[in-house]
């Protein structure tokens, strides 16, 4: 087997797979480097100038007023089933759980 062709096996098979993902297909947790639009229902997390509509499970009542937001992810890539987390107007942590996942392609 020809090494390059080892090193891709052995990438996908340890973790390395998010590495092989394109843009729009793995939002990786540790680059959200923002967020807008964010409303009960939904948040969009950007990534250097791309965006990713979160739809997110009832219950984020005050999500349209936070100022900071984490995600939460079992993985490199945030997928469905993960989390947003953020605090409330009083302070308290809140955390809900992503129920959609979409990038938003730009406009041209």
């Amino acid at each position: 087997m020809k090494p390059y062709v080892t090193i891709a096996i052995a990438a996908m098979l340890f973790g390395g797979v998010a590495m092989a993902r394109s843009t729009e297909t793995c939002l990786r947790a540790d680059e959200v480097d923002g967020f807008k639009n964010a409303h009960q229902g939904s948040v969009v997390l950007t990534v250097r100038g791309l965006n990713w509509l979160a739809e997110v499970a009832g219950g984020c009542l005050d999500l349209d007023d936070v100022q900071e937001l984490s995600t939460v992810a079992r993985s490199t890539c945030v997928e469905q089933g993960d989390r947003i987390a953020y605090r409330d107007r009083n302070g308290m942590l809140k955390q809900c759980m992503i129920t959609r996942l979409t990038f938003q392609p730009r406009e041209k």
